[in-house]
């Protein structure tokens, strides 16, 4: 089987390679688990790197569904109107959620998973995406036909929601927006569900939005440019990639005055892009039998990975982990089908797991054991460690206890040893779809 047609014939997948995405000659991926995910619909995902997880929004069923990297569904956030687009802080400590039919927008604690604050943005206004810059969160908002940006300022005290005070819209429907800190004071905005677009780069460093550039129907030279379903700001903060249904690849302009700056070649219908904090970029489509998702190197008119999926890409349906090492796909099989999370290239993050216990102990008496595991990627919330012990009595090795890690890694664990001479007591991490296996052992000798 093919790096390039690793996924063929996987449905709702969670996959994990043994090698990383963009090792030459790395070994084929293999389908890790299933996961179908308790989701209605699906809007959009952001990747939170310091809690491990992955944030989803459900508009149809009000809710925001959290992953583990594997997939693993780790809680659900409900009662959260419509919810449509995803702002995650710097620090990852909160998320922005836009409430369509709430006319609001939600913070929630990425800690606790629960709503922190709650910023009504008025009747009507039905926001639907959002872009955080330093410390304003714009979104787009505004019903068919009256398209505008509002923002909140959330330095104040009191967060102050300011809406567009012309009576003229700018947008048809409320706009898509990008926005990244490796261009700092920019934002930039694009009619959604328009063929073909106006683009739009503003200035918002004074907290107020000031153009910069605006252009109708970008790329003209290349064949014009349809509805955009997704955008994305490179890591040196010179260009935007989009994704629209055409032309046929994802298009690069400069942000400096939107003048086309390359392409990256998929198929039809280009649908999503991320991009990776070293430059790679994921170039999505929306094609059922043929390869989903192109890999390229920033720059790069050849891609050095494609993937077939097994089945559809949804819109803005690609995160990269911060490490740049994992990509994750939001998939569907067919209208109103169920949808899934599959993880593409996933490597196996070697793992560490250490051990620590007395030089002696008596019989019958408790001992404490402890130790911490650590990997090159954060270690999965509700991951465990078991401990065995192997001695005369049992020299085949018997289980002594499983127990949790915490947040920082380590673990601790209490045994009663039985019989005099040596026990050997072993630590056993099993990994999972992202973390390699681990183990490691100590020696006790157990007196009368």
């Amino acid at each position: 089987m093919s790096l390039q047609r690793k996924f063929l014939g996987v449905s709702v997948a969670v996959a994990a390679a043994a090698g990383s995405l963009l090792a030459a000659g790395a070994a084929p991926a293999s389908a890790d688990g299933t996961a179908v995910l308790p989701l209605s619909s699906y809007s959009g995902v952001v990747v939170d790197g310091v809690h491990h997880h992955l944030l989803i929004s459900d508009p149809q069923a009000s809710k925001i569904v959290v992953t583990d990297f594997a997939g693993t569904v780790v809680g659900q956030i409900t009662g959260e109107y419509g919810a449509e687009g995803l702002a995650l802080s710097s620090d990852s400590g909160t998320l922005y959620v836009a409430l369509q039919s709430g006319d609001a927008i939600a913070a929630i604690d990425t800690a606790t998973l629960t709503e922190s604050a709650r910023y009504a943005t008025g009747a009507g206004t039905d926001p639907a995406h959002l872009a955080l810059v330093g410390n304003t969160l714009w979104f787009g908002y505004g019903q068919s036909g009256g398209g505008r940006i509002g923002s909140i300022d959330l330095s104040a005290a009191q967060p102050r929601v300011t809406l567009d005070p012309t009576t003229a819209y700018e947008y048809y429907n409320a706009p898509r927006l990008a926005a990244s800190p490796s261009a700092p004071g920019v934002l930039v905005a694009a009619d959604d569900g328009v063929s073909p677009p106006t683009v739009t780069v503003y200035d918002v460093s004074s907290g107020t939005k000031v153009t910069k550039v605006s252009v109708w129907d970008p790329g003209t030279a290349s064949g014009g440019t349809g509805d955009i379903a997704d955008m994305a700001i490179t890591p040196d903060g010179k260009d935007l990639i989009t994704a629209s249904g055409a032309p046929y690849f994802q298009q690069v302009f400069k942000l400096a005055d939107l003048s086309a700056d390359g392409t990256y070649p998929t198929g039809p219908y280009p649908d999503a892009v991320a991009v990776a904090p070293d430059g790679t970029v994921a170039a999505g489509v929306d094609a059922y039998y043929d390869d989903d998702v192109y890999v390229f190197a920033q720059g790069q008119g050849t891609p050095e990975h494609s993937y077939e999926l097994g089945q559809e890409l949804l819109p803005a349906g690609l995160a990269w982990d911060p490490t740049g090492t994992v990509l994750f796909a939001l998939t569907t099989n067919g209208f109103d089908g169920p949808i899934s999370l599959q993880v593409i290239g996933a490597p196996d993050s070697p793992s560490t797991v250490t051990i620590t216990a007395p030089a002696t102990a008596r019989k019958g008496k408790a001992l404490t054991l402890k130790g911490k595991l650590t990997s090159q990627t954060a270690i999965t919330a509700g991951s465990t460690v078991t401990l065995t012990r192997t001695d005369s009595a049992n020299p085949g090795g018997t289980v002594v206890t499983t127990v949790p890690v915490k947040a920082n890694g380590a673990w601790k664990a209490a045994d009663i040893p039985t019989v005099k001479g040596t026990a050997v007591y072993r630590i056993d991490y099993a990994g999972d779809a992202v973390h390699g296996a681990a183990s490691a052992t100590a020696s006790v000798t157990i007196t009368k």
